[in-house]
């Protein structure tokens, strides 16, 4: 009786082991599309701040050109629109350079991601040499990429000035973004 008892005990904790497994190798691989999504959409807005031929009615290299983004999106998200529309027509000697933290991603029933990111963004000093640097929480919401197993930026929102923070308490960082160096400031 205490075998049969002592097999199943055995057999339940190999079930939940595998169980475990399979779902921290799913978050994994969904924590790292999500991450290395957000870096290529957070790359492309450093590179509308010196593109003279993007603006709110027209930019070829808008977010909506990323490949794999599905055709029935935005041609902006909600930040892009806000940088674009603060740049205006200012367009910078040099691009900033923005690093990513994603702290939370979660799986909506929808198929969806939400990802919690901190931002942190390196830009040329305006009145001095050297550089300054901001950082911002923002939800990103991902969707499916046409390419398989792949996400893309469908929507970005800002908590700046906002009460809420969603980062309480304190998460861990499950993903940090390749260092990109900083801005090539003028001389």
């Amino acid at each position: 009786m205490k075998t049969k008892i002592r097999q199943r005990c055995i057999l339940v904790a190999i079930i939940l082991l595998v169980v475990t497994g399979g779902w921290a190798t799913m978050q994994y691989k969904r924590v790292n599309a999500a991450g290395t999504a957000i870096q290529q959409y957070e790359k492309l807005l450093d590179s509308q701040w010196v593109d003279k031929d993007c603006n709110l009615e027209h930019c070829p290299k808008s977010s909506k050109s990323l490949p794999g983004m599905p055709p029935d999106r935005a041609a902006f998200t909600r930040y892009e629109r806000f940088n674009l529309k603060w740049r205006g027509d200012y367009v910078t000697l040099s691009a900033p350079v923005t690093d990513v933290w994603v702290y939370r991603v979660t799986k909506t029933n929808d198929g969806t991601l939400e990802a919690i990111v901190g931002i942190g963004i390196t830009r040329c000093a305006i009145d001095s040499d050297g550089y300054s640097f901001t950082t911002d929480i923002r939800k990103i919401t991902l969707t499916p990429s046409t390419i398989a197993g792949e996400y893309v930026v469908v929507e970005d929102e800002s908590y700046s000035g906002k009460t809420h923070n969603p980062l309480l308490p304190f998460p861990k960082t499950l993903y940090v973004s390749k260092d990109r160096g900083k801005p090539q400031c003028p001389q």
